[in-house]
C-alpha cells in the first residue's frame, strides 16, 4: 500500500492504493539479514513483547511479530506498507542504497507521497553473517564431548595476541579506511594476508558529563574482510570479549565457547565491547581488534 500525506502531516493507507514493489525474496531471508532486521527494529523500539526477550526477538528468523514491526516502521516512516520491501531495508541500513536510484525516484516522487532520503549503510558485501552453525549444532557437538573436555572449553585457551606486520603503521583504525569497496591488504601474520573492507558504523557522541549515546549518524569505518576472519583471530577475539565479561554463555549452553567460529553470540558481544568502550557501532570494526589488543606488531 502507497502512503498518503494528510493535512495534518500524518501518513495513511488504503486497500484502493496500492502499487507493485521490490521485496525481499523469501530465499533471501536468511539469519544474517534477519538478525540485522531485527536487531534495527529493537533498538529503535518497534520489535517488542511482553512475552519474549530480547534474545528470543532477535532470533534471525523471519516470523509474524517481526512483521508486524516491520509494519509498524513503515506506517511511522511513510514507506510503501505491508511487504518487507528493499525500500525500507534500505531505509534502516540493512542494505546500501544505490545513490543514482534514489535520487531519481527522489526527483520524480508526487507531493503525496514523499519520498525519504535512504540512509547509507553497510556494504553490500560486508552484510555482517552470524552463526555459520545454528546453535543446535553447537549444542550436539559440545554434548558428545567427555565432561572434562565440556569443563576445559570454557578456559582452555589464554589470550595470545596474533602477531602480525602492519602494511601501513600510520594507519589509524578508528578514522582511516579502504577508499573503494575493494578489499585491501592491512597486515600480514606470516601465513597468509589479512585483509580490510569498509562498512558504515555508527559512530559514538560523549556528553560534557562523559555519557556514551549513539545516534543515526553513520561513517565508514576499516572492517575485518570475511575471508580473514580465521579461527585463529576469531578465537582469541573471543577469549579477550571472555575475559573482559562480554562474551557469556550461549543458551542452552551453560558455558561460553571458544570456537573460533563467527556467531550471533559473539557479534552481540562485539557490539556490547564497542558500547561500553565508545567505540564505532554494529560492524566488525578494526578498531575493536586494536581496542582488544587481538593484533600486534
Amino acid at each position: 500500500m502507497v502512503p498518503v500525506r494528510d493535512e495534518e502531516g500524518k501518513w495513511s493507507y488504503s486497500q484502493n492504493k496500492q502499487e507493485l514493489s521490490a521485496t525481499l525474496c523469501k530465499k533471501n531471508r536468511d539469519m544474517a539479514t534477519m538478525t540485522d532486521l531485527q536487531y534495527e527494529l529493537y533498538e529503535k523500539g518497534y520489535l517488542k513483547s511482553d512475552l519474549l526477550s530480547k534474545d528470543q526477538l532477535v532470533s534471525g528468523s523471519w516470523n509474524k511479530t517481526t512483521l508486524e514491526a516491520v509494519k509498524a516502521y513503515q506506517a511511522e516512516n511513510g514507506l510503501l506498507f505491508g511487504q518487507l520491501t528493499i525500500e525500507m531495508l534500505e531505509h534502516l541500513g540493512i542494505f546500501e542504497a544505490n545513490e543514482e536510484r534514489v535520487l531519481k525516484g527522489s526527483a520524480a516522487a508526487e507531493n503525496e507521497h514523499e519520498t525519504k532520503p535512504v540512509k547509507l549503510a553497510v556494504e553490500a558485501t560486508e552484510i555482517e553473517s552470524v552463526a555459520n552453525k545454528p546453535v543446535e549444532k553447537v549444542k550436539s557437538v559440545v554434548d558428545t564431548m567427555p565432561l572434562a573436555v565440556q569443563a576445559n572449553s570454557n578456559l582452555e585457551s589464554s589470550f595470545t595476541p596474533v602477531k602480525v606486520s602492519f602494511v601501513n603503521p600510520k594507519f589509524d583504525a578508528s578514522k582511516d579506511y579502504p577508499k573503494s569497496k575493494k578489499p585491501e591488504l592491512y597486515a600480514t601474520d606470516g601465513e597468509k594476508g589479512i585483509l580490510m573492507c569498509r562498512a558504515r558504523a555508527e559512530l559514538a557522541s560523549v556528553s560534557d558529563e562523559g555519557v556514551i549515546s549513539y545516534t543515526v549518524q553513520k561513517a565508514f569505518r576499516a572492517t575485518l574482510c570475511k575471508a580473514s576472519r580465521s579461527e585463529k583471530v576469531l578465537k582469541q577475539l573471543q577469549i579477550a570479549l571472555r575475559d573482559q565479561g562480554f562474551l557469556k554463555p550461549s543458551p542452552p549452553l551453560d558455558l561460553v565457547v571458544v570456537d573460533g567460529v563467527w556467531g550471533l553470540n559473539t557479534f552481540n558481544a562485539l557490539k556490547a565491547y564497542q558500547k561500553a568502550n565508545g567505540l564505532a557501532y554494529g560492524q566488525v570494526t578494526l578498531e575493536s581488534f586494536e581496542s582488544l589488543g587481538v593484533f600486534v606488531d
